[in-house]
C-alpha cells in the first residue's frame, strides 16, 4: 500500500520535473521538504489551478462518514464507481511529489522491519492522486488520497499492493481529467529497496488499500 513517504529536499527539482508555477523560495518556505510524511500529515500536492500547475497543502485523508474512518488511499479497481471518490476522478486528480515511500512487512508475529522504496532513476515519484473537500469541525478540510495498484513483480516481495505513478509525459492528461484515468496509473517497476528499523508509528488515520 503505502503506510508513508517522503518529501523531496531539492524544491528546484520539484520546479523542474512538475514545471510549476509556484516559486522555489515559496516552496522551501510552506511546504517543509525533505520530512517523512504520515497519514494525516498536511503535505503538497500539485493540482492544475486555471489551466496553471500549482502546488497546494492537503492533508493526507479524506472522512468517509459512510465507514466513519479516514481514507488515504483509492483503489483503482473501484474508485470510478466509488461514491467517495467518482466526482474526484472527474475533476478532482492530483500529483504527489515523493523521493521514496514506505512500507511495513511483517516477519513473524513479533517482528516487522520498515522497508524503504527509492527509484532506481534520479527522477522523483509522482503518485496518482484524488483531492476531495469535506468537512470537519465546523470547517472545510482539503484532503487527498493515493491511487493504488496491485503491486508490480519487483514490489511483491514488499507488499501486495503499491502507489499508482504518473509518467512525466502523462502529466497534463492527468491533472487536466479528459483522459481515462486507469490508462494513465502504472505500477512502478525500476525501485530499489532499503530496510529501516524504526518502530511503526502509532497513527488513527488508515486507509482502506
Amino acid at each position: 500500500m503505502c503506510d508513508s513517504y517522503r518529501l523531496p529536499s531539492d524544491a528546484d527539482q520539484i520546479v523542474s520535473q512538475f514545471r510549476i508555477e509556484n516559486e522555489k523560495a515559496e516552496i522551501v518556505e510552506k511546504y517543509r521538504l525533505d520530512r517523512e510524511v504520515f497519514p494525516g500529515d498536511v503535505a503538497p500536492v500539485l493540482i492544475l489551478q486555471s489551466e496553471e500547475r500549482v502546488l497546494k497543502n492537503y492533508k493526507w485523508g479524506v472522512w468517509n462518514s459512510k465507514t466513519q474512518k479516514y481514507e488515504t488511499v483509492a483503489r483503482i479497481e473501484s474508485f470510478k464507481t466509488s461514491p467517495l471518490w467518482k466526482d474526484a476522478v472527474k475533476s478532482s486528480r492530483c500529483l504527489i511529489p515523493a523521493s521514496s515511500f514506505y512500507e511495513w512487512k511483517t516477519l513473524s508475529d513479533t517482528e516487522k522491519i520498515n522497508v524503504e522504496i527509492n527509484p532506481k532513476s534520479t527522477e522523483l515519484f509522482a503518485f496518482a492522486g484524488l483531492h476531495v473537500h469535506y468537512h470537519e469541525g465546523g470547517q472545510i478540510i482539503p484532503g487527498f488520497a493515493i491511487v493504488t495498484v496491485p503491486a508490480s513483480l519487483e514490489m511483491t516481495p514488499v507488499g501486495e499492493r503499491q502507489p499508482g505513478v504518473i509518467a512525466q509525459e502523462d502529466y497534463s492528461s492527468w491533472l487536466d481529467g479528459a483522459a481515462d484515468p486507469i490508462s494513465l496509473v502504472r505500477s512502478e517497476r525500476s525501485i530499489v529497496f532499503e530496510i529501516k528499523k524504526d518502530p511503526p508509528p502509532e497513527d488513527e488515520h488508515t486507509g482502506s488499500g
